[in-house]
């Protein structure tokens, strides 16, 4: 999520778009790494992103750090994976990962 996601109807809409293109398996992990310009500094309260991950995902363990630039890259079919302007650096960014198997 990018910067444009400032507040938590946004947030988790997309997080909602996220689940839906998401097939879990017997074990799942949730991963979350968030710039530390988001959390209480954006939304004035504490944990916003991770309790709606918590809502969508409440029984995959979630881990996560906040620090200065992310990487990642959307999965969310919602553009052309042959483009060849893939940014995978961000920056007012929260990136999650789920990693699921079995």
């Amino acid at each position: 999520m990018d910067e444009s996601y400032k507040t938590k109807e946004l947030v988790e809409q997309r997080l909602k778009l996220f689940k839906s293109h998401i097939s879990l398996k017997k074990h799942s992990m949730g991963f979350m790494f968030a710039c530390c310009e988001r959390g209480e500094n954006m939304f004035n309260e504490r944990n916003v992103e991770s309790s709606i991950f918590k809502k969508l995902f409440p029984d995959i363990p979630l881990v996560g750090c906040f620090g200065d630039g992310e990487f990642g890259e959307t999965t969310i079919p919602t553009k052309s994976f042959n483009d060849k302007k893939n940014f995978w650096y961000h920056e007012r960014s929260t990136v999650f990962l789920i990693i699921t198997y079995g």
